[in-house]
């Protein structure tokens, strides 16, 4: 894998989160923190404080069976 310039946000930022699962986990059953960890490792935000970080919104879709289950994370300026 190469080397990739990221350009990192200077503004603050809200993180939405999306799980799409075959089946469902318990509410705060699934942790974001590594997600947001390589986000930083990543020089796409230069921390995960609340300076950078507004608010972080995590929810869970039930998807069919043979779909791929998959997260998406966006990132939007505030």
């Amino acid at each position: 894998m190469g080397e990739e310039k990221v350009n990192q946000v200077d503004k603050k930022v809200n993180i939405s989160i999306v799980h799409y699962r075959h089946r469902k986990c318990d509410p705060g059953g699934i942790s974001h923190k590594a997600a947001i960890d390589g986000i930083v490792d990543a020089g796409i935000l230069q921390d995960d404080s609340a300076k950078e970080v507004e608010e972080i919104m995590e929810r869970q879709e039930k998807i069919l069976p043979g779909t791929p289950e998959n997260t998406v994370i966006s990132i939007e300026t505030v």
